[in-house]
């Protein structure tokens, strides 16, 4: 009866030690998205700076496309963020 407890035990641990080797895997993607996302908001801000110097009309555009960077980068640090936090959930459990 022991023994069946033990090994249910492990596998059971298996299971989470791959579930948490799945969420890390999830985030380093979700920061290489946010690398990504950052890299062009910086862009955008390098475009709208030269674009307002100008004082290009098409700069409300670019703002929009800055805005929406932003909101998707910031949505990603918020993932990233729970993500944290379940591993830290799922560690404790182990």
């Amino acid at each position: 009866m022991r023994k069946k407890y033990l090994a249910v035990l492990e596998n059971k641990e298996r299971n989470q030690e791959r579930n948490i080797h799945g969420l890390v895997q999830y985030a380093k993607t979700l920061r290489g998205e946010l690398e990504k996302y950052r890299e062009d908001v910086e862009m955008s801000e390098k475009i709208v700076a030269d674009l307002q110097a100008s004082g290009n009309d098409s700069v409300d555009n670019l703002l929009g496309m800055l805005k929406k960077y932003k909101r998707q980068q910031k949505n990603c640090v918020d993932e990233i963020k729970k993500l944290n936090e379940l591993d830290v959930v799922k560690a404790a459990e182990i």
